[in-house]
């Protein structure tokens, strides 16, 4: 059959009528005069539309058309506000309207196997509606978190509803959400976006795209690294990370709050463009470990921290170091013994701290033209020796080395040259 047999026009009486499997290609207009049918079955046939007919079947509760070449639905559907039951799987939808939601006595609606791209959001406004059949839509995974789909219709249209009364505040809490979906950033007025006890470990970039955002909350994630695109965010003043692996964010860095990490962010990313890294004043009580995996740096500046001793790993990791400025700090003791291995140093600044000693290896730093010591308890060189100037400084050092005399030396120096 091409269409329903014409002698079916005059049975105005027909409450149930099924023509699945054969080759329909259209409704006819008489099929409006049918107002009793309730149940209406026209799966796998070949409709490649409804006709807008289908709207006067005001008494209707199910309506089966899986299995055709639909790719959009009629508004007039949607005055059909008796359906109970809606099936369309196997079609070529690629989306529903948001006037779905007027169907309040829907229980079923089956979707799955389409094209489907997004969801409305007013599908979390229907009352009825207890099961949401979605599978096999390649095309709403980025925007719709692939875990919901294998979740339950309340936790679907849970989601759906934070999104449909978002305004300036979104709260995506608690979902588990493996990745941030796409719908997420057509929200551009959203001030406050919570993402907090999920799974993420990363965000899209284009999260740039909500240039409103002032507060972000990604506590208790799965974040190793903290995503650069926060940093396009004009407006940010507030963000949360607690509860996160964050290996590379120094401890100190998280407890002093949102800016100071929106900042040490800020100079990492710029320092990738110069090879000038500034970790100045940022309350630092140890040198990052991810410094030790950035090796074009050439100019390191910890200045003004709490920093109490610097890692032998620092004098493998930077070959490229030209400048060293630790000022201000409270580095104890001495120096990385194997720092004369950064052979490119040209400036070192530890001033005010309370070294006592200098490493004898830096003997070898050949290209040194700038040794800052003042306002340090130093022993070896003593502060008589260091004040006769750098060279004289750096011949002592030669001089340690050349007769091996160790780092016992600290504990009881040679007096200085004459």
């Amino acid at each position: 059959l091409n269409c329903p047999p014409p002698p079916l026009r005059g049975l105005t009486a027909l409450t149930n009528l099924c023509c699945d499997s054969n080759f329909i290609r259209e409704i006819p207009d008489w099929a409006g005069r049918h107002t009793l049918i309730s149940s209406l079955r026209l799966n796998n046939n070949r409709l490649p539309s409804l006709n807008p007919v289908i709207g006067l079947l005001r008494g209707m509760t199910e309506l089966q058309l899986c299995g055709n070449l639909l790719q959009s639905l009629p508004i007039e559907l949607f005055k059909v506000t008796t359906l109970t039951r809606l099936r369309l799987s196997r079609n070529r939808i690629t989306s529903l309207p948001r006037d779905v939601a007027r169907l309040k006595c829907l229980t079923e609606l089956s979707v799955s196997s389409n094209k489907l791209l997004s969801l409305p959001a007013s599908l979390s406004t229907m009352p009825s509606l207890e099961s949401v059949r979605l599978d096999d839509n390649d095309g709403l995974l980025p925007s719709l978190p692939s875990q919901l789909l294998l979740r339950s219709t309340p936790e679907l249209k849970a989601f759906l509803r934070r999104i449909q009364v978002s305004g300036k505040s979104l709260d995506l809490s608690d979902l588990g959400l493996s990745e941030l979906p796409l719908a997420v950033l057509d929200q551009h007025e959203v001030q406050r976006l919570n993402l907090s006890r999920n799974k993420l470990t990363d965000l899209p970039d284009g999260i740039a795209s909500l240039r409103s955002l002032k507060s972000i909350d990604l506590g208790y994630n799965a974040f190793m690294d903290l995503p650069e695109c926060l940093l396009a965010l004009p407006n940010l003043t507030d963000l949360t990370i607690r509860g996160n692996p964050l290996p590379r964010i120094p401890k100190e860095i998280g407890a002093l709050g949102s800016m100071q990490v929106i900042e040490m962010m800020r100079r990492v990313r710029h320092s990738r463009v110069t090879s000038r890294l500034d970790l100045s004043k940022l309350g630092l009580t140890s040198l990052p470990l991810f410094t030790l995996s950035m090796p074009s740096i050439c100019d390191l500046n910890i200045d003004s921290n709490s920093i109490t001793s610097l890692p032998e790993e620092l004098c493998y990791s930077l070959p490229s170091l030209t400048r060293l400025s630790a000022r201000g700090n409270a580095l104890r003791g001495r120096l990385p013994l194997h720092l004369g291995l950064l052979t490119g140093l040209t400036s070192i600044d530890v001033a005010q701290n309370k070294l006592v000693s200098l490493p004898i290896g830096l003997a070898l730093l050949t290209r040194l033209r700038s040794l800052a010591t003042a306002s340090n308890p130093l022993s070896l060189p003593s502060s008589a020796l260091l004040s006769r100037g750098l060279a004289t400084t750096m011949s002592f050092l030669v001089s340690l080395s050349v007769i091996g005399a160790g780092m016992r030396l600290t504990q009881n120096p040679p007096a200085p040259p004459p």
